[in-house]
């Protein structure tokens, strides 16, 4: 479904350019005294303009998707982790396991504990030990 709504995106895009381009051609080929009807125009415009729309929120939901399937992934990763740590865990931890950049396991930390009153403990490394109460 997803390449479907990938290749349907591109269809819509590429013919809304093209029916565009094809209007913006047409206008600046002038060279024959001959006007373009307007009737051509405007179908160009009404069927070019809709198609590039639509092909913009198809590709806006795509990525809307994409993200609400990595944060459902960081988040099954993150109660994971504290199952199988009695609710202990570290940034590296978290950031090894989702495969996350150290500040943004941090940052995801940071708005777990605020929100579930973990408590912080420091560790022997200089490392802080994020403890969550399960």
């Amino acid at each position: 479904m997803r390449l479907f709504k990938k290749l349907a995106a591109g269809v819509l895009l590429s013919a809304g350019c093209v029916l565009l381009l094809a209007v913006a051609v047409d206008r600046l080929d002038e060279v024959d005294e001959e006007e373009t009807p307007i009737a051509a125009i405007v179908t160009a415009l009404a069927l070019g303009v809709p198609a590039i729309a639509s092909g913009g929120a198809i590709l806006k939901q795509l990525h809307r998707d994409r993200q609400q399937a990595e944060r459902d992934r960081l988040q099954s990763t993150f109660y994971h982790l504290l199952e199988a740590n009695n609710g202990r865990l570290t940034v590296l931890r978290l950031a090894m396991a989702a495969n996350l950049p150290a500040a943004t396991a941090r940052q995801y930390l940071d708005e777990n504990a605020k929100c579930f009153n973990a408590e912080f403990e420091p560790l022997d490394n200089g490392d802080i030990a994020y403890q969550f109460y399960l």
